[in-house]
């Protein structure tokens, strides 16, 4: 009948804002309503969404913690988000990246870095279009140490790893837009003596904007 079928497109019409309020959050970058939302709809952090795009790539369906990594989101989100669906730290995009990928590319901060880590260490050894999430965080601006050092503690071998052009992730440092190429992070990604590569990381944390 035709009650019937108002009552299932209102429900349908519902059930979409319900899929979509965490992930609309998310996208807002509202972090208090974003932890308070997920609190009581855990589910939403397992519904896969298409965000809205005004450019002229398209942007393939992601997971709340997906949209959370490709929005810079603090490390409270990120272990939230893990917590709620534990599998989305190993959910790839259909492109194939998972989460650690999408922070690394966005320079996430370094605790939520960890936390993709510890929820699916796997994630270090995956390639992207031949891009390894260490290959990610050594480029563009600030490259940070500390997140380099937790991707070789988890994956050394991913120091020499070439990507499709036969770069390693020196190579993407070194042509990176860091204003000041970090000498600490030369040492590490470069296999120096230990003896300097202390010396280096007391002097230089991380590159930084100006």
């Amino acid at each position: 009948s035709l009650s019937e079928l108002q009552k299932e497109e209102e429900e349908e019409e519902e059930e979409e804002e319900v899929t979509t309020t965490l992930f609309s959050l998310i996208s807002s970058e509202k972090w208090s309503s974003v932890l308070q939302h997920l609190s009581q709809n855990q589910h939403e952090a397992s519904f896969w969404v298409i965000p809205e795009n005004n450019g002229p790539s398209k942007v393939p369906p992601r997971l709340p913690l997906h949209q959370a990594c490709a929005t810079n989101a603090p490390k409270e989100v990120i272990m939230a988000l893990i917590d709620a669906y534990p599998k989305g730290a190993q959910s790839s995009e259909i492109f194939g990246a998972l989460p650690l990928h999408l922070a690394c590319q966005n320079k996430a901060p370094l605790g939520s870095i960890r936390a993709l880590i510890r929820a699916y260490p796997k994630a270090a050894t995956v390639s992207v279009g031949g891009l390894l999430p260490i290959h990610m965080a050594c480029m563009g601006r600030n490259v940070s140490l500390a997140v380099v050092e937790a991707l070789l503690r988890i994956y050394p071998e991913g120091r020499d790893a070439k990507d499709r052009y036969g770069y390693t992730p020196l190579t993407y440092y070194e042509l990176s837009s860091c204003p000041q190429k970090a000498w600490g992070l030369k040492m590490i990604l470069s296999r120096k003596p230990k003896e300097s590569r202390r010396k280096g990381l007391r002097s230089h944390n991380s590159c930084r904007t100006l």
